[in-house]
């Protein structure tokens, strides 16, 4: 009887050391698997699930010689998450003097004018990825990678993105 309340006692201070030490890496992951959205004071966490339930569109690049599809959602569609608006009627002075810095989880951060999101001023097809080639994203480039299919190289295309900001650089009246 004594050794069984030993191994009790033994395997209940493993699962608690298990779910105490364990549970930062949980939430690390959870947090891996969601996006942040930033405009001003107002903050936005999205997820590959909320991503997938928007309308997809899809874009054909090469890089580094090979081609690859990927599908996603144009980042319009989540900047109203955070309540900036482009497309028809959108304020044409903010578009313009805002940017957008895109920051991936390890730091890399490629910084855009908001104007090149805007259909009516820039030729870029951007997509905010969660698939390619068919299949999630790998876990190199995913769960969130932009990609803007006009440009001649990757640079742009941050991979593992965990924030995106849009920064207004000017006042609007």
């Amino acid at each position: 009887m004594h050794a069984m309340n030993t191994y009790r006692r033994f395997f209940l201070s493993l699962a608690v050391y298990i779910i105490v030490l364990g549970a930062p890496a949980l939430r690390a992951a959870d947090s891996a698997d969601a996006l942040t959205l930033v405009s001003g004071d107002t903050r936005k966490q999205i997820t590959v699930a909320e991503l997938a339930a928007l309308p997809q569109i899809e874009t054909e690049v090469e890089h580094h010689g090979k081609k690859h599809r990927y599908a996603g959602v144009d980042p319009a569609a989540v900047f109203s998450a955070v309540g900036v608006r482009l497309g028809k009627g959108a304020p044409m002075r903010a578009i313009l003097s805002s940017a957008v810095r895109v920051t991936a989880a390890d730091g890399y951060t490629v910084v855009f004018a908001l104007a090149d999101f805007e259909k009516s001023i820039s030729k870029q097809n951007p997509v905010l990825a969660i698939r390619q080639d068919g299949a999630p994203l790998p876990d190199k480039t995913g769960p969130f990678q932009l990609i803007l299919d006009q440009d001649k190289c990757g640079k742009r295309c941050v991979r593992q993105i965990s924030t995106i900001e849009v920064i207004p650089l000017a006042p609007t009246p």
